[in-house]
């Protein structure tokens, strides 16, 4: 036989118990993954030469060709890698990254800002204009503080004058 009793006279450790069990099923819906990538996905972005980064598969534009010292503009061999990265995302439906723009530590830290927006600026807008969705391409800018080599030598600077395309895990 089931006893009801009336809501109001439920005491402080019923309360208790029924808030737990609430917060326990909605902290379990809102850690649901909502865009896993598919296996045809993830096997064209390894196709494609991204990695798998700490939160994103991660591609780096400065491994293939790297910017020029003080320069934003794309080179013919990085504009037809982005081509190839859009056409190919685009066919497994990733219509949408983030790019990361870089630089090493020559000049000042507000000069360095501003060119690692320009950077990942033209890359984006490359992108975009392949095809994939401006709404959701994200553009970020760090300048030189997150350096992938010492600034100390040539190519360790080189290495720095990048940018990076991000697909999310999720």
């Amino acid at each position: 036989m089931l006893l009801r009793r009336p809501v109001h006279s439920l005491n402080r450790r019923h309360w208790l118990a029924l808030a737990a069990s609430i917060a326990t099923i909605a902290s379990g819906c809102a850690s649901l993954p909502t865009g896993k990538l598919t296996s045809e996905q993830k096997a064209a972005l390894n196709t494609l030469g991204f990695t798998e980064g700490a939160d994103a598969w991660e591609f780096d534009l400065a491994a293939r060709v790297p910017f020029a010292v003080d320069a934003a503009t794309l080179s013919p061999e990085v504009d037809a890698t982005l081509t190839r990265i859009a056409r190919m995302l685009m066919s497994v439906g990733i219509d949408g990254l983030t790019v990361d723009g870089h630089s090493d530590n020559q000049g000042t830290d507000d000069y360095n800002q501003r060119l690692s927006e320009r950077r990942a600026e033209v890359v984006a807008e490359a992108l975009i204009a392949r095809g994939m969705s401006r709404e959701k391409t994200i553009k970020r800018a760090f300048g030189a503080s997150r350096p992938v080599a010492p600034n100390t030598t040539e190519a360790g600077r080189r290495q720095n004058r990048r940018a990076v395309l991000l697909v999310p895990f999720a």
